[in-house]
């Protein structure tokens, strides 16, 4: 549904969408996997998905990480979605996979900052 709403909007037609448990690899990654789905119908996790074999980039969690060559991206909504109470290792934060087939994770400050700055110091970060 999804999928025709955006097409009847004019998404391009060589955007591709992926159904769920479906596998997309580019430059050797999975990144086909959105998380909660593990190996045997078990849960989906990071340490799961380190025995694919090749790296896999997924989100489900929430929480940034970078365990092997397993990457999980944050969250790109609000942090507090209501049902997550008490502590928690949610971030906004994305991973960016390269030409080349390296990846990075870009995390999103919470002050709205992209960038390091050269203006905070150790007092600043203390503050904080």
């Amino acid at each position: 549904m999804v999928e025709d709403a955006f097409r009847e909007a004019g998404l391009h037609s060589d955007i591709e969408f992926v159904n769920s448990g479906g596998s997309h690899v580019i430059c050797g990654i999975e990144h086909g996997q959105h998380g909660d789905l593990g190996i045997n119908g078990a849960k989906g996790s990071p340490m799961q998905y380190r025995r694919f074999g090749g790296g896999t980039t997924s989100a489900h969690t929430h929480a940034p990480l970078i365990v092997d060559d397993v990457y999980v991206a944050g969250i790109s909504a609000m942090l507090f979605q209501g049902y997550n109470k008490g502590g928690t290792q949610w971030a906004h934060a994305h991973v960016v996979l390269y030409s080349n087939g390296r990846r990075c994770m870009l995390h999103m400050a919470a002050n709205g900052r992209f960038r390091a700055m050269a203006d905070v110091t150790i007092a600043d970060l203390m503050a904080a």
